[in-house]
């Protein structure tokens, strides 16, 4: 990419926590995910290893899939601007990057 309106609309999630009911005497909240998109982005990066190496040129230019947490499905967190999936069962851990946007 070289601009953002090259890149997916992101959507991202926010809270609606409007109303409340009553159970057994308690206001609970009532809160609707809601979403909203926010424009694609074209973020620069630069490659570790080229500029490990001395190379010059290091630097592209990507559509980024999240900017915050908000921007990934659950079970998901936003690092380097990829949602990766970081849910744990007892017996197994595993980070993967979900490869794809959730637009």
């Amino acid at each position: 990419c070289s601009s953002n309106n090259q890149c997916p609309n992101i959507r991202r999630r926010f809270q609606n926590c409007n109303g409340s009911f009553n159970l057994l005497g308690i206001k609970l909240p009532t809160c609707n995910d809601n979403y909203r998109q926010i424009g694609g982005r074209c973020i620069n990066r630069t490659d570790f290893f080229c500029s490990l190496a001395g190379k010059r040129n290091c630097n592209y230019r990507r559509c980024a899939e999240c900017l915050s947490s908000d921007d990934c499905p659950p079970c998901y967190s936003c690092t380097s601007n990829t949602c990766n999936y970081v849910c744990q069962s007892d017996r197994n851990r595993f980070r993967v990057s979900s490869g794809s946007n959730f637009n």
